[in-house]
């Protein structure tokens, strides 16, 4: 998992084990990433710019209900495609080319810590879009499944 990490393009500080950890190191972060604040602002931007984004993961259903949410949140997102964490991820050979005959430009990938990461080093290579995303359980945020910590338990805040 750690050589997965050191091969990605970027690692944001999202979460609080890892503001745990710095601090264990003596360090403090400057910010706590997430996706959840990140992906509005760069998915409107993208938006702008004409941009599609393929959801990969979750329970089945549950990318779906995400996709009609960033549609809500997002107007004028062009949805790639979704597909399943699980009976969609079974065959990793099925799923890149889904992915890739979506003609997606953006890759959300929600398939939790560390299997995330993992299937995007193996598989990253082979994929299309050009950004790949791990987004954790982003998509259980937007379908409505599971509510965020309040702002003030939240890591940085």
């Amino acid at each position: 998992y750690a050589q997965a990490l050191a091969r990605a393009d970027q690692v944001l500080p999202d979460g609080i084990g890892i503001e745990l950890a710095a601090r264990m190191r003596g360090h403090k972060l400057t910010a706590n990433l997430n996706g959840t604040d990140l992906l509005p602002p760069l998915l409107k931007t993208a938006a702008k710019q004409g941009k599609s984004v393929f959801l990969f993961g979750a329970r089945p259903g549950t990318a779906e209900k995400a996709a009609k949410h960033l549609r809500t949140l997002v107007p004028g997102l062009h949805i790639a495609g979704t597909l399943n964490g699980y009976s969609g991820a079974a065959e990793p050979n099925d799923a890149i080319d889904t992915i890739n005959k979506s003609g997606a430009d953006i890759l959300l990938v929600a398939m939790g810590v560390p299997l995330q990461e993992l299937w995007l080093d193996r598989y990253g290579h082979r994929l299309h879009p050009d950004l790949k995303m791990a987004v954790g359980g982003l998509f259980d945020f937007w379908a409505g499944h599971v509510k965020r910590a309040p702002e003030w338990a939240r890591p940085g805040k």
